[in-house]
């Protein structure tokens, strides 16, 4: 079907550096394109939302329902989530008003070939990875038990184009791998890619920029199975492999 696939955006690191230029992307770039949508006829709209309009409430197993809570995070954090709930309620909005078939996908932290260096919790795998490959010790910040929910690029765009087809199908759908995985099971996971057996460097955390410091998150991917009959098909330590085969092609790293 004639659609729009609405995935660019400011991530948290870039909205820290530029909060201006993040709330115009992010906001007013969204209205720009929902009225793209509507004064150019019938076109369905899929929305790259993010699991941070969670926020800081992220006990228990997550579903759609949970309300964004802002206390605990950082103001950058809290000022992207809030970016991309703003998003998908503009979205809700112009579906009632204006009947723009419209649907958001939730994501997790997604890494995967083409990776870059913008997203804060994707930055894990891909810094171990640029360590070990250099023969460098790994280096933690903190503890290393802070976990987070990797989805595979391929499963993110295989979702992309489930929504799309899913014609009428609305709201807002978690899109993850429903696994939780802390920074020390991913430095793991890179080491033994890389054949390494240095031990990790764990240093002191000083960044202002981060998300919540859970040890657990378990992201409910029932509905978008259920609705968009969509699932995780890639496992991270496949994914981490992939990932590497990429980086070691000429050139991989420069984009």
């Amino acid at each position: 079907m004639s659609g729009i696939f609405a995935l660019a955006g400011y991530l948290t690191l870039p909205f820290s550096a530029n909060p201006a230029a993040g709330a115009d992307v992010n906001v007013i770039g969204m209205i720009n394109t929902l009225e793209a949508a509507r004064l150019s006829g019938p076109r369905r709209i899929v929305f790259a939302s993010s699991v941070a309009v969670y926020g800081s409430d992220v006990d228990g197993v997550i579903d759609e329902s949970r309300a964004f809570r802002a206390s605990g995070i950082s103001a950058a954090s809290a000022a992207y989530g809030a970016s991309k709930l703003m998003g998908e309620s503009l979205g809700r909005l112009y579906a009632e008003r204006y009947g723009v078939d419209f649907c958001a996908l939730r994501f997790s932290t997604v890494y995967g070939e083409r990776q870059h260096a913008r997203g804060i919790n994707a930055l894990y795998i891909l810094e171990a990875m640029q360590a070990a490959a250099a023969g460098r010790r790994v280096v933690i910040r903190g503890s290393g038990n802070e976990a987070h929910d990797y989805l595979y690029a391929g499963d993110a765009a295989a979702a992309c184009v489930r929504a799309m087809d899913a014609a009428g199908a609305g709201g807002a759908f978690n899109v993850a791998s429903g696994r939780s995985t802390s920074v020390n099971d991913i430095v793991a996971m890179v080491l033994e890619e890389y054949g390494s057996t240095l031990e990790p460097e764990h240093v002191a955390d000083t960044r202002t920029v981060r998300s919540t410091a859970h040890h657990e998150l378990h992201v409910s991917t029932v509905r978008a199975k259920e609705i968009l009959g969509w699932e995780p098909a890639v496992p991270l330590r496949e994914g981490i492999a992939r990932l590497r085969r990429w980086l070691d092609e000429p050139g991989a790293a420069e984009g």
